[in-house]
């Protein structure tokens, strides 16, 4: 839903999973992550499509507007397995759990998180590709500025 998002609303896209992990699937060292991210997110529009927490600080802080996007477990593990072999890469075990178990279970962790770093309640969650076209529909492809930008 991310790639659509932006894709109606021409605004560049920062894969965290690209930046967090290099193609084996190993991490990547944490200040390059965020040096990447930081340049990333210093551009005056952009949609940040993933979860991962070392993240979060640094979007919030610099997005004008914030959606989740819920994408549910088995949508989740079906990325994943198509990102893999779109990669050529394996498959660890450890990702499939993470996604299908500790996955849901993040997110009200992360939501409490952005919601103390931003003045105002995070309240717009689009739960599929419907809830999306409809608030293209109501709400335009035009983006906001952040502040103080």
């Amino acid at each position: 839903m991310a790639t659509a998002l932006a894709q109606a609303t021409g605004l560049p896209t920062i894969h965290l999973d690209t930046l967090f992990h290099t193609p084996p699937g190993s991490d990547r060292p944490r200040a390059q992550v965020l040096a990447n991210l930081d340049h990333a997110t210093a551009a005056p529009a952009w949609i940040a499509e993933g979860n991962h927490g070392a993240s979060l600080d640094l979007c919030a802080t610099r997005a004008a507007q914030i959606i989740i996007l819920r994408i549910g477990p088995w949508c989740g593990l079906a990325r994943l397995i198509r990102r893999r072999l779109t990669q050529g890469t394996p498959l660890p075990l450890h990702l499939v759990r993470y996604v299908l178990s500790a996955h849901p279970k993040i997110e009200p962790h992360h939501l409490a998180r952005l919601n103390a770093l931003v003045s105002e309640p995070i309240e717009k969650f689009l739960d599929n590709k419907t809830a999306l076209d409809h608030f293209l529909a109501i709400h335009g492809t035009d983006h906001p500025t952040p502040p103080g930008r």
